[in-house]
């Protein structure tokens, strides 16, 4: 899967990790600032995981673009509470979440 979303003034990459790195480094997912790309495994898990995983990614791309410095180690506490959550709220409200992305329409 590629992607481009626009997070702030720049557009953020979405690119595939392979299993094996994935496997190396032992996560799913990352978000490097640097050159404004999130790579993500596309085989060897489950859908709602790879999904879970980009909205985590997404949110460290925001706290980047919004300029909080909360530490590594608090970042990733404040990313997991709030992707859990907003992973949760898409699959059980998918209605609803169409009907506020139609709201939000420019």
């Amino acid at each position: 899967m590629r992607m481009t979303l626009r997070i702030g003034y720049r557009d953020v990459h979405v690119v595939e990790l392979s299993k094996e790195e994935a496997d190396k480094e032992e996560f799913f997912g990352d978000f490097d600032p640097s050159t404004g790309t999130i790579r993500l495994v596309q085989e060897g898990i489950p859908e709602n995981l790879k999904g879970s995983t980009l909205i985590h990614e997404i949110i460290h791309a925001l706290i980047y673009d919004a300029g909080l410095n909360l530490g590594d180690r608090r970042e990733e506490e404040v990313t997991d509470a709030l992707s859990n959550r907003i992973s949760a709220l898409f699959a059980d409200n998918p209605d609803q979440i169409r009907a506020i992305v139609k709201m939000m329409k420019r």
